[in-house]
């Protein structure tokens, strides 16, 4: 279970989220958002699949701590 507030928003985000947040639209794209916000939450996904390396509450901070 992620308890770490950037781990839990990282394995929420979509595609749209990140759109919407970052203003793109026909004027203002954003070349290759889907494979950002892929790399986004697949990175939260492995906050909470490795408490080995990230702890149990899924901080990437723990990878060095």
């Amino acid at each position: 279970m992620l308890t770490d507030p950037a781990a839990v928003g990282l394995a929420q985000l979509t595609t749209e989220k990140i759109a919407t947040s970052m203003q793109v639209n026909e004027f203002n794209p954003m070349v290759g958002l889907e494979g950002r916000a892929s790399l986004l939450t697949n990175l939260g996904k492995a906050l909470e699949a490795n408490p080995q390396f990230f702890g149990q509450d899924a901080r990437p901070g723990n990878l060095i701590g």
